[in-house]
Formats: structure tokens, C-alpha cells, sequence
């Protein structure tokens, strides 16, 4: 018998799998193929499940409202107490559903411009009551807001005012719906004082239509790397109620820079990026600040971000919010309110100086309760949890012309606390845990599965050609007798490489 050496066809093809076996763990550890089926299947473009939950109608945040309710009005307003002492009623609970109108989306630009709609459905079973059955004796926002703006005005106009507003029995403290408070109410001094003061042009000072009717068009970036981020709003690229308008005042503090939306945020963000939000009833940019990383029960590691300390602080940070009057503690909203003194705060005057409600009881500020958190998914750059508290304010300017009104004179004097929640859904939980629970281990198992096929064809081979090296072929010199020899032409084929 006579064989052929040499590596035979099987023996190329197996060598050629070891090696493709054994490489494409080390590529699949390196290139992290989940991240590329994560990154693929959350693009926005036109049909897209990013898109189209984008651009229908789709559940937001949760708004709950804590009205004050003023539990010595007679006492206050007579000076028999020189403190204002208030009550929270509430919460009265909303859930906002949003949804983006006339969406355009250009793919090869990396930009999509939409109009931000939402509306609020009441939540009965998570509220105190039914806001139409429930009064509050609350301050009179719109009464308030226009004797403070009249109190800047000279003498005469002020005395006309003043009689004005006994006339028409505006008071500075009433009892009305809680509904009416947040949506808007009759007020004698909105339709009659039209006629008499020209800067008040509006209906009413309803603060809930404000929060849930935006109609601002906004652009934003759609590529991975800065995926949400705002480039601008009504087409500009900074808050012209900040006065970005304004070539010499446009700094950090109007421009869009670093600031998103808040529906989410870019691929891979890494620990201690600048983040900012902006939403248009909050008319000014808000700065996140890094807290920490942390796990949570559903999978993925999260970076957890906060208001920063000083957001409502009067800080360089701050400096385009500083127009007219500014309280360390409150942003100034008369930009956006008519020019009226409106202005927001954390919730019970968190993190500001006790001098700003020392004439007022019932603030008990508490971080656990009025602070924020925004959990944020370091891979997908998904808001798995938003939690944060505002509370709507009537600044008082000087109104001692009017001696119903003079007892409010140079108060911050809180309105309504409003605190916004967003928690995952249980379906994006379950989600969250395939991609950050099981898709790794069955990712690495497939891994490893291929990696040690690799390595047994490789131990194989060696094997193979070790023993071939220490046990080879001989002839031990036998001959078969010539009446049995086949000829040439009749030879039995043993194989490719052997032949009898």
C-alpha cells in the first residue's frame, strides 16, 4: 500500500475555520455588536420606532399641582398677623400626553424640525378631589401681578389706579376653584382694566394653559453623536425672551449650547457630560449637574443628574435671567408673563436663603420631596426616571398705595407648587432588562461557545500532526505473491491519497 503526505483538503478547510472561529469573539468584544443593534434600530428616520413614537400621541410626564390655600386671610389683610400662613391642597394630578406636529426630517443634514404639542387628561384616582368641587382661598395672581407693575408708575397713576381697584372690589385674596386657579378666572380688573392700562392685553393668567400649550417650533439634531440636542427654537439659536436677540448680551446663559429637549439624549454618554433642558414654559435654560452613576433594579447603570444648587440663584451662570428685579432664589418670568411679576422657584424655596419667606409660614423645604433627579441610561442615553418640582410665585413689588394690597408689599408670594414625574413604563423595564440583563450573557455565551470550537479544531490539528510526527508510516517490507498482484488498471482506490 502506498499513501501520499501532505495536508489534505479537510485538514486546509478545518485550519481555515479554527482561526475564524477563534477571531471572531475577539472582533464581536472589540466592535460590541449589541451597541451596533442598539444604535441601528433607534435612528430616526421617516417610519422608524424612534420617529414614529416621536411624532404620535404618546403618554409624558405626570404633573402634580399643590395649590396654597391662605389660612388667615382676614388676619393678614388687617394686620392683626404680619404672616402669611399657607397650606398646600392637592395634589391634582395630570397626565400630559405629547405629540409633534408637522414633522420634518432631513436624514442627510442630521435635522428634524417639529411643533411640540401636548394636552393634560385629569387623573381622578391619583388627585385629592375633583378640581370644580374644591375651593381654595388662594392670592389673587392676576390682582397682585398688575398692582405691583402699576406700583412702578408715577404718583397720580398710582392714585387713580388705587381707586380704581376699590372700585371694581378687586381683592387681593379670593376664594375660588381650585380648576379656576390653575385654568384660568374671572377677574373684574382683566376686562375693565384693558380700557385704562395698555399693557394688560391678555384674557387671563391661567398657569396650566401655559404649561400645556406650547406652540414653539423646534429644531433638532437627529445624528447619534448629538441625537436630541436643540439647535433652535422659532429659528434661533438662543432665548430671545433672554436677550439673545441682543448681539452684546448673548452668552452660555441664552444660547442652546449643550441643551436638549429632554425626551432623551445621545448614544454612550459618558460620567460628568454638561447637559441642559429647555422647555418653553420654563422660559430660560435650565443646568443639570452630575451627581453619580448607579445601578437600578432593571438593568442598565445610569448617571443621575440634578438641578444644580444655584438654577434659580443669581450666579454668572445666571446672568441673562437678571433683567429687570432680581431675588437671589427666583427667576424672573415677566418676559413671558406680559411683563407682570411672575417668577418660579424650587418648590418651598429649596436651597434658597430663609430671608426670601421669613413673613411667610407653611414653607418647609425638603430635598427628598422638592428636589430633582433625571436617570439617564448611559448606552441608550433613554430618561428612565425625571422627577423635579416648580413652584409658581407672584413677585410683589411695592403696592403700598393701596391699603387692601399694602400688607402684600415686597413679598415673593407662592402660588402653586408643581411637581413633573416620569417613570419608565413596565414594557420598557422589561425591555431595559433584555438589553442590559440577557442580551450580554447570551451575546458572551455565543462568544465563548464559538471561541472553544475554535480552540478544539485547533487542538485537533495539533494533535494530529504531533502523533503523525512521532508515529509515521512504514513499510515493513511485505510482498504479496504474484498470483494475487492486481494489475495497474484493476488497482483498489483507499482514499485519495492511498491506493492498493
Amino acid at each position: 500500500m502506498k499513501c501520499n503526505k501532505g495536508n489534505t483538503p479537510n485538514t486546509k478547510l478545518l485550519s481555515l475555520l479554527s482561526v475564524v472561529f477563534l477571531i471572531l469573539p475577539i472582533i464581536s468584544l472589540v466592535i460590541n455588536p449589541l451597541m451596533l443593534i442598539i444604535k441601528n434600530n433607534l435612528r430616526i428616520y421617516e417610519g422608524s420606532f424612534v420617529y414614529n413614537l416621536m411624532v404620535n400621541e404618546s403618554k409624558s410626564v405626570t404633573v402634580r399641582v399643590y395649590l396654597f390655600n391662605v389660612t388667615n386671610p382676614e388676619e393678614f389683610l388687617s394686620g392683626e398677623d404680619d404672616k402669611l400662613r399657607l397650606s398646600e391642597v392637592g395634589p391634582f394630578t395630570y397626565q400630559e400626553y405629547r405629540w409633534m406636529e408637522d414633522p420634518v426630517l432631513d436624514e442627510e443634514a442630521g435635522v428634524m424640525g417639529f411643533t411640540l404639542r401636548t394636552r393634560p387628561e385629569f387623573v381622578p384616582e391619583e388627585s385629592v378631589g375633583d378640581p370644580m368641587e374644591v375651593n381654595v382661598t388662594a392670592p389673587n395672581m392676576i390682582s397682585l401681578a398688575v398692582a405691583s407693575k402699576v406700583g412702578t408708575f408715577p404718583y397720580f397713576t398710582k392714585t387713580g389706579f388705587s381707586i380704581f381697584l376699590n372700585s371694581i372690589k378687586s381683592k387681593p385674596i379670593i376664594n375660588e376653584r381650585a380648576y379656576n386657579l390653575m385654568w384660568g378666572y374671572d377677574e373684574p380688573l382683566l376686562s375693565m382694566g384693558r380700557k385704562l392700562l395698555p399693557f394688560v392685553d391678555f384674557d387671563s393668567l391661567a398657569m396650566l394653559k401655559r404649561l400645556f400649550d406650547p406652540r414653539t417650533r423646534i429644531k433638532i439634531a437627529t445624528n447619534n453623536e448629538d441625537k436630541f440636542r436643540i439647535l433652535t427654537v422659532d429659528n434661533s439659536s438662543g432665548v430671545l425672551t433672554r436677550g439673545y436677540g441682543d448681539e452684546n448680551k448673548r452668552g452660555r446663559c441664552n444660547t442652546y449650547e449643550d441643551t436638549y429637549e429632554g425626551i432623551g439624549f445621545p448614544f454612550g454618554l459618558k460620567p460628568g457630560r454638561k447637559l441642559r433642558i429647555y422647555r418653553d414654559v420654563l422660559c430660560r435654560i435650565i443646568d443639570l449637574e452630575y451627581v453619580d452613576t448607579e445601578n437600578i433594579d432593571y438593568g442598565p447603570e445610569v448617571m443621575r443628574y440634578q438641578y444644580a444648587d444655584q438654577v434659580y440663584g443669581n450666579t454668572e451662570a445666571n446672568d441673562c435671567l437678571c433683567q429687570a428685579s432680581c431675588i437671589d432664589g427666583v427667576t424672573d418670568m415677566s418676559p413671558c408673563f406680559y411683563g407682570l411679576g411672575v417668577g418660579i422657584s424650587n418648590a418651598h424655596f429649596l436651597h434658597a436663603n430663609s430671608s426670601l419667606y421669613e413673613r411667610i409660614v407653611g414653607m418647609n423645604p425638603d430635598e427628598k420631596k422638592h428636589g430633582s433627579e433625571f436617570l439617564i441610561d448611559t448606552i441608550t442615553g433613554s430618561v428612565l426616571k425625571t422627577r423635579f418640582s416648580l413652584q409658581v410665585n407672584i413677585v410683589v413689588d411695592d403696592v403700598n398705595y393701596n391699603s387692601k394690597f399694602k400688607p402684600f408689599s415686597k413679598m415673593v408670594v407662592p402660588y402653586a407648587n408643581v411637581i413633573v414625574e416620569h417613570q419608565a413604563p413596565d414594557e420598557t423595564k422589561e425591555q431595559f432588562k433584555i438589553i442590559h440583563n440577557i442580551a450580554p450573557i447570551v451575546i458572551h455565551c455565543i462568544e465563548a461557545i464559538v471561541f472553544i470550537i475554535g480552540a478544539s479544531i485547533l487542538v485537533y490539528l495539533f494533535y494530529s500532526k504531533f502523533t503523525e510526527i512521532l508515529f509515521p508510516r512504514r513499510n515493513f517490507g511485505y510482498h504479496m505473491p504474484k498470483s494475487i498482484i492486481l494489475e495497474k488498471s484493476d488497482s483498489i482506490y483507499l482514499g485519495t491519497d492511498c491506493k492498493l
